[in-house]
């Protein structure tokens, strides 16, 4: 829903991990062990991951790729963005909610009881980050962007 609403709004490049095919899947891989990687994978090459907190759904995967990225890609937490329903509050564990409080001078969090609300929220984190974004990605080397 979330990546509906930004490709309905300007945002062409929005993706899910899911989206993606690369990297290549190995041989005798299990489909749980290549989205791991998958996942891993293309976190750091995200412009600006968004990772959201839904109620009445098992977060893990979620909270699993937000801690990869403040253990490994630390340096992309000024662009992250948190997106954390109140009400219902999501079921995730302390630990997650004790790495979403160190990080929280860093990543920006929206709190959201709506999905009207989430995608608000998140289109007005995007706008903040702008500019900030603009500088990053005209200083990339020609290899860096992903086709």
């Amino acid at each position: 829903m979330l990546k509906a609403f930004l490709l309905r709004n300007g945002y062409s490049q929005t993706r899910l991990i899911k989206d993606f095919q690369r990297p290549t899947r190995q041989t005798k891989e299990s489909q749980s062990v290549y989205n791991l990687r998958k996942s891993e994978y293309w976190i750091p090459k995200a412009d600006v991951p968004i990772f959201v907190f839904l109620p009445n759904v098992d977060n893990t995967g979620v909270g699993y790729e937000l801690k990869h990225l403040c253990d490994n890609c630390y340096d992309m937490t000024w662009r992250s963005i948190v997106g954390i329903s109140r009400k219902p509050a999501p079921k995730i564990s302390s630990l997650i909610d004790g790495l979403i409080e160190r990080w929280s001078e860093s990543i920006q969090q929206v709190f959201f009881t709506t999905n009207k609300q989430l995608q608000k929220e998140v289109r007005g984190s995007l706008t903040n980050l702008l500019e900030r974004l603009y500088f990053h990605a005209i200083s990339r080397q020609k290899g860096e962007w992903e086709t």
